[in-house]
């Protein structure tokens, strides 16, 4: 006789050592044990009954709503956004980070005795919050400004990027926006790394990374046989990249 595993086999031990286990669960065991006994798939229903109940969202979530106001359904989009737009986890997790704020921006390291000073990096005139860093800061937007006038010269697309689409992105399910989410990622991501490294955003240098990391995400699709994604999606957009100017391409 073949010995039970895994799930059954903790049914099976309950069910042997306790006959009187299906018989009186409501004063003796709790309903997950009950379920747990009766269930024939395994862990999925007891799963079920524990996602069930009440959900504690993030506090991040509260702290985001005394900025900018976001709904609960809206929520659900900003997280599963750099899903759908990448593949690449080292960007998932980063605007993870940012959306939980746990990003260590000046303000945060100031507090725990790792920086001199909470203010921002760049302007070096208001407390460094991850609002302020990425969307709210003079320096960035100028950045942010070189960055809609790129898109418009390689793509051939008018965009403005405000404080909201900055930090949560834009969840319409276009290609279009999935380039302007992606291009987000990329400028975010960037601009954060050069305050890892005590340096400033360049707009040149920007331009030319993210050049380089369409050019990766184009050979990933390429590479994991993703041509139905890549034909409708990106394959007129990558185009456009190709024939843009020479200081828009790599050498």
């Amino acid at each position: 006789m073949v010995k039970p595993t895994g799930t059954k086999a903790v049914q099976h031990y309950l069910k042997q050592n306790d006959k009187q286990l299906l018989k009186n669960y409501d004063t003796k065991y709790p309903k997950t044990i009950e379920i747990f006994c009766r269930s024939k798939k395994g862990c999925r229903d007891l799963y079920n009954t524990l996602i069930s109940k009440k959900k504690a969202y993030p506090t991040s979530e509260t702290k985001w709503n005394k900025e900018i106001e976001v709904t609960r359904h809206d929520w659900s989009k900003i997280y599963s956004l750099p899903f759908k737009c990448t593949k690449e986890s080292k960007l998932h997790w980063f605007q993870f980070q940012l959306l939980h704020r746990i990003l260590p921006t000046n303000n945060y390291l100031h507090k725990i005795g790792q920086a001199n000073s909470p203010l921002c990096y760049l302007c070096q005139q208001t407390i460094e919050a991850i609002e302020h860093i990425f969307a709210e800061c003079f320096i960035m937007k100028e950045i942010w400004i070189e960055v809609e006038k790129w898109i418009s010269e390689v793509f051939n697309i008018q965009t403005s990027f405000d404080k909201y689409s900055i930090l949560f992105g834009k969840y319409e399910n276009s290609t279009i926006h999935r380039l302007k989410n992606l291009i987000i990622l990329f400028t975010k991501q960037y601009v954060f790394q050069t305050k890892m490294r005590s340096s400033r955003p360049n707009a040149m240098v920007l331009k030319n990374v993210l050049t380089k990391r369409l050019y990766i995400e184009q050979f990933l699709l390429l590479k994991n046989c993703n041509y139905l994604d890549y034909n409708n999606y990106w394959k007129v957009l990558f185009q456009n990249l190709e024939s843009s100017s020479p200081t828009n391409t790599i050498p």
